[in-house]
């Protein structure tokens, strides 16, 4: 394997973990936005003996509702992530975990209220890390109604009321088919900005975002096998960063691993990316400079190439 064939998969190798990582924090954070207790810890159980468990993945907790009784609460903490986490609730916290790793916290008699439970790690919160306990009869009472007291035509009923916030009415939908502009040569021409905006998670609930092109997700790029690509990337964050192609096939310098493949693209500098689209799929393009906090503040996108034995759909719409 040449030095370049080894880069790529260097590369390769790195941008994993972060590209799986995000895709589980969209799926949480969607999960979280849209305020469902699904999944959540019974308030009985938590009532006998008041502890709690909670599992930190990377950008999702696990369960992201918790309910427990008046009292003193033991919560029981595992990092199944591949990143250090930590859990904080109420101004008390764990020690930072490393991945495998375990804690427990002992909380103070609680009244009855709701709070929030988050990873204090910089970006993870608002990229997903983050939870309710309810304690109290609210806690019971919003235990029982997902406990069996439903009929089978309420539980539709509230299925369908939740499916049907989304999309949500928000001011920007992210993830639009970007056009490009086509060269005399036959170069798709792409071009993307990042930069941060102040974006709409849901109605009325504005947040801090970096964005490629002012959106989350970012625009998404279609191409196809065999086309010839060029990738422009103007950065107006006040931090370097830099693109990687995660799930394609491309040269080494083109793979976007800092130190490794390229120099970090500085506040205010332009890098363009070019290569031959080899390998078919449902990819994503994001950031690979200090990702553990960009791509939670929405530096990502789809990059889909299609296989022409594919079938033909009505629709290819990627879900984020």
């Amino acid at each position: 394997m040449d030095e370049h064939a080894k880069l790529g998969v260097l590369g390769a190798v790195a941008g994993f973990a972060v590209a799986a990582a995000f895709g589980i924090g969209l799926i949480s954070m969607a999960v979280f936005l849209r305020g469902d207790s699904i999944g959540t810890t019974d308030a009985a159980s938590a009532a006998d003996g008041q502890i709690l468990h909670v599992t930190l993945k990377d950008l999702a907790m696990e369960p992201p509702s918790l309910q427990a009784q008046p009292g003193p609460i033991t919560i029981e903490v595992t990092n199944e992530g591949q990143a250090p986490h930590n859990f904080s609730l109420e101004g008390q916290a764990t020690p930072m975990l490393q991945p495998g790793e375990s804690a427990t916290l002992e909380v103070p008699s609680l009244d009855s209220g709701t709070y929030e439970f988050i990873c204090e790690v910089a970006g993870h919160a608002d990229g997903g890390m983050r939870g309710t306990l309810t304690v109290g009869q609210v806690a019971a009472d919003a235990a029982a109604s997902h406990h069996g007291t439903m009929s089978a035509e309420e539980m539709a009923a509230h299925d369908a009321a939740v499916t049907a916030q989304f999309p949500a009415e928000t001011q920007g939908h992210g993830g639009k088919v970007l056009q490009p502009e086509e060269t005399a040569s036959g170069i798709k021409v792409f071009e993307l900005t990042a930069a941060p905006v102040q974006w709409e998670t849901e109605p009325g609930v504005v947040k801090k975002a970096w964005t490629y092109n002012g959106m989350v997700p970012g625009p998404t790029i279609k191409a196809e096998l065999g086309d010839r690509v060029r990738i422009v990337l103007h950065n107006d964050l006040p931090e370097p960063t830099t693109i990687h192609f995660h799930g394609m096939a491309v040269p080494a310098e083109m793979d976007g691993v800092p130190a490794i493949n390229q120099d970090a693209v500085l506040p205010g500098q332009t890098f363009t990316y070019e290569f031959t689209v080899r390998n078919t799929g449902t990819n994503m393009y994001h950031s690979h400079f200090n990702a553990q906090k960009q791509v939670p503040m929405g530096l990502l996108g789809a990059l889909i190439v299609r296989d022409p034995k594919d079938p033909e759909v009505d629709l290819d719409y990627p879900w984020s």
